[in-house]
């Protein structure tokens, strides 16, 4: 089953991989998959979530994340959080949900990602600021 989403993205906090942007409604990247942080599994700390979004898949309440986290060797990670990100590099897929403008935001995040990883080591230049506890309580 196809998740609803509620058709936004919502960026949780500035950081450089939204330079320039903020929070705002800008269509869905979400396909038919989605990915989200699993507390209940070990996970590399800090991790930031960038962005948190609500759906709703077979009648129950969800969410999709974006994750940032910084590795001790000094690699940052950054997860879109679906395989339709690279779709939304296109023309705008209307009967998907992805508007010029998620195109437009999309291009942008990555593009300022790898700017950033770039110029690294993105751990020392771009720390993750951990979030996680207070946005899934």
């Amino acid at each position: 089953m196809v998740p609803r989403a509620e058709q936004r993205i919502t960026v949780v906090q500035n950081h450089f991989e939204q330079r320039g942007e903020r929070r705002l409604q800008v269509g869905d990247v979400r396909g038919v998959e989605f990915d989200r942080l699993d507390r209940s599994y070990p996970m590399e700390r800090p991790v930031q979530l960038l962005s948190h979004s609500p759906l709703t898949l077979n009648g129950a309440p969800s969410f999709s994340d974006s994750p940032y986290y910084t590795h001790r060797g000094g690699a940052g990670v950054f997860a879109t959080g679906t395989m339709r990100w690279v779709e939304s590099f296109g023309r705008p897929l209307y009967h998907w949900g992805i508007t010029p403008a998620c195109s437009a935001f999309t291009r942008k995040v990555t593009e300022n990602v790898l700017l950033g990883f770039a110029d690294g080591p993105a751990a020392a230049k771009h720390p993750a600021r951990d979030n996680l506890a207070a946005l899934h309580k």
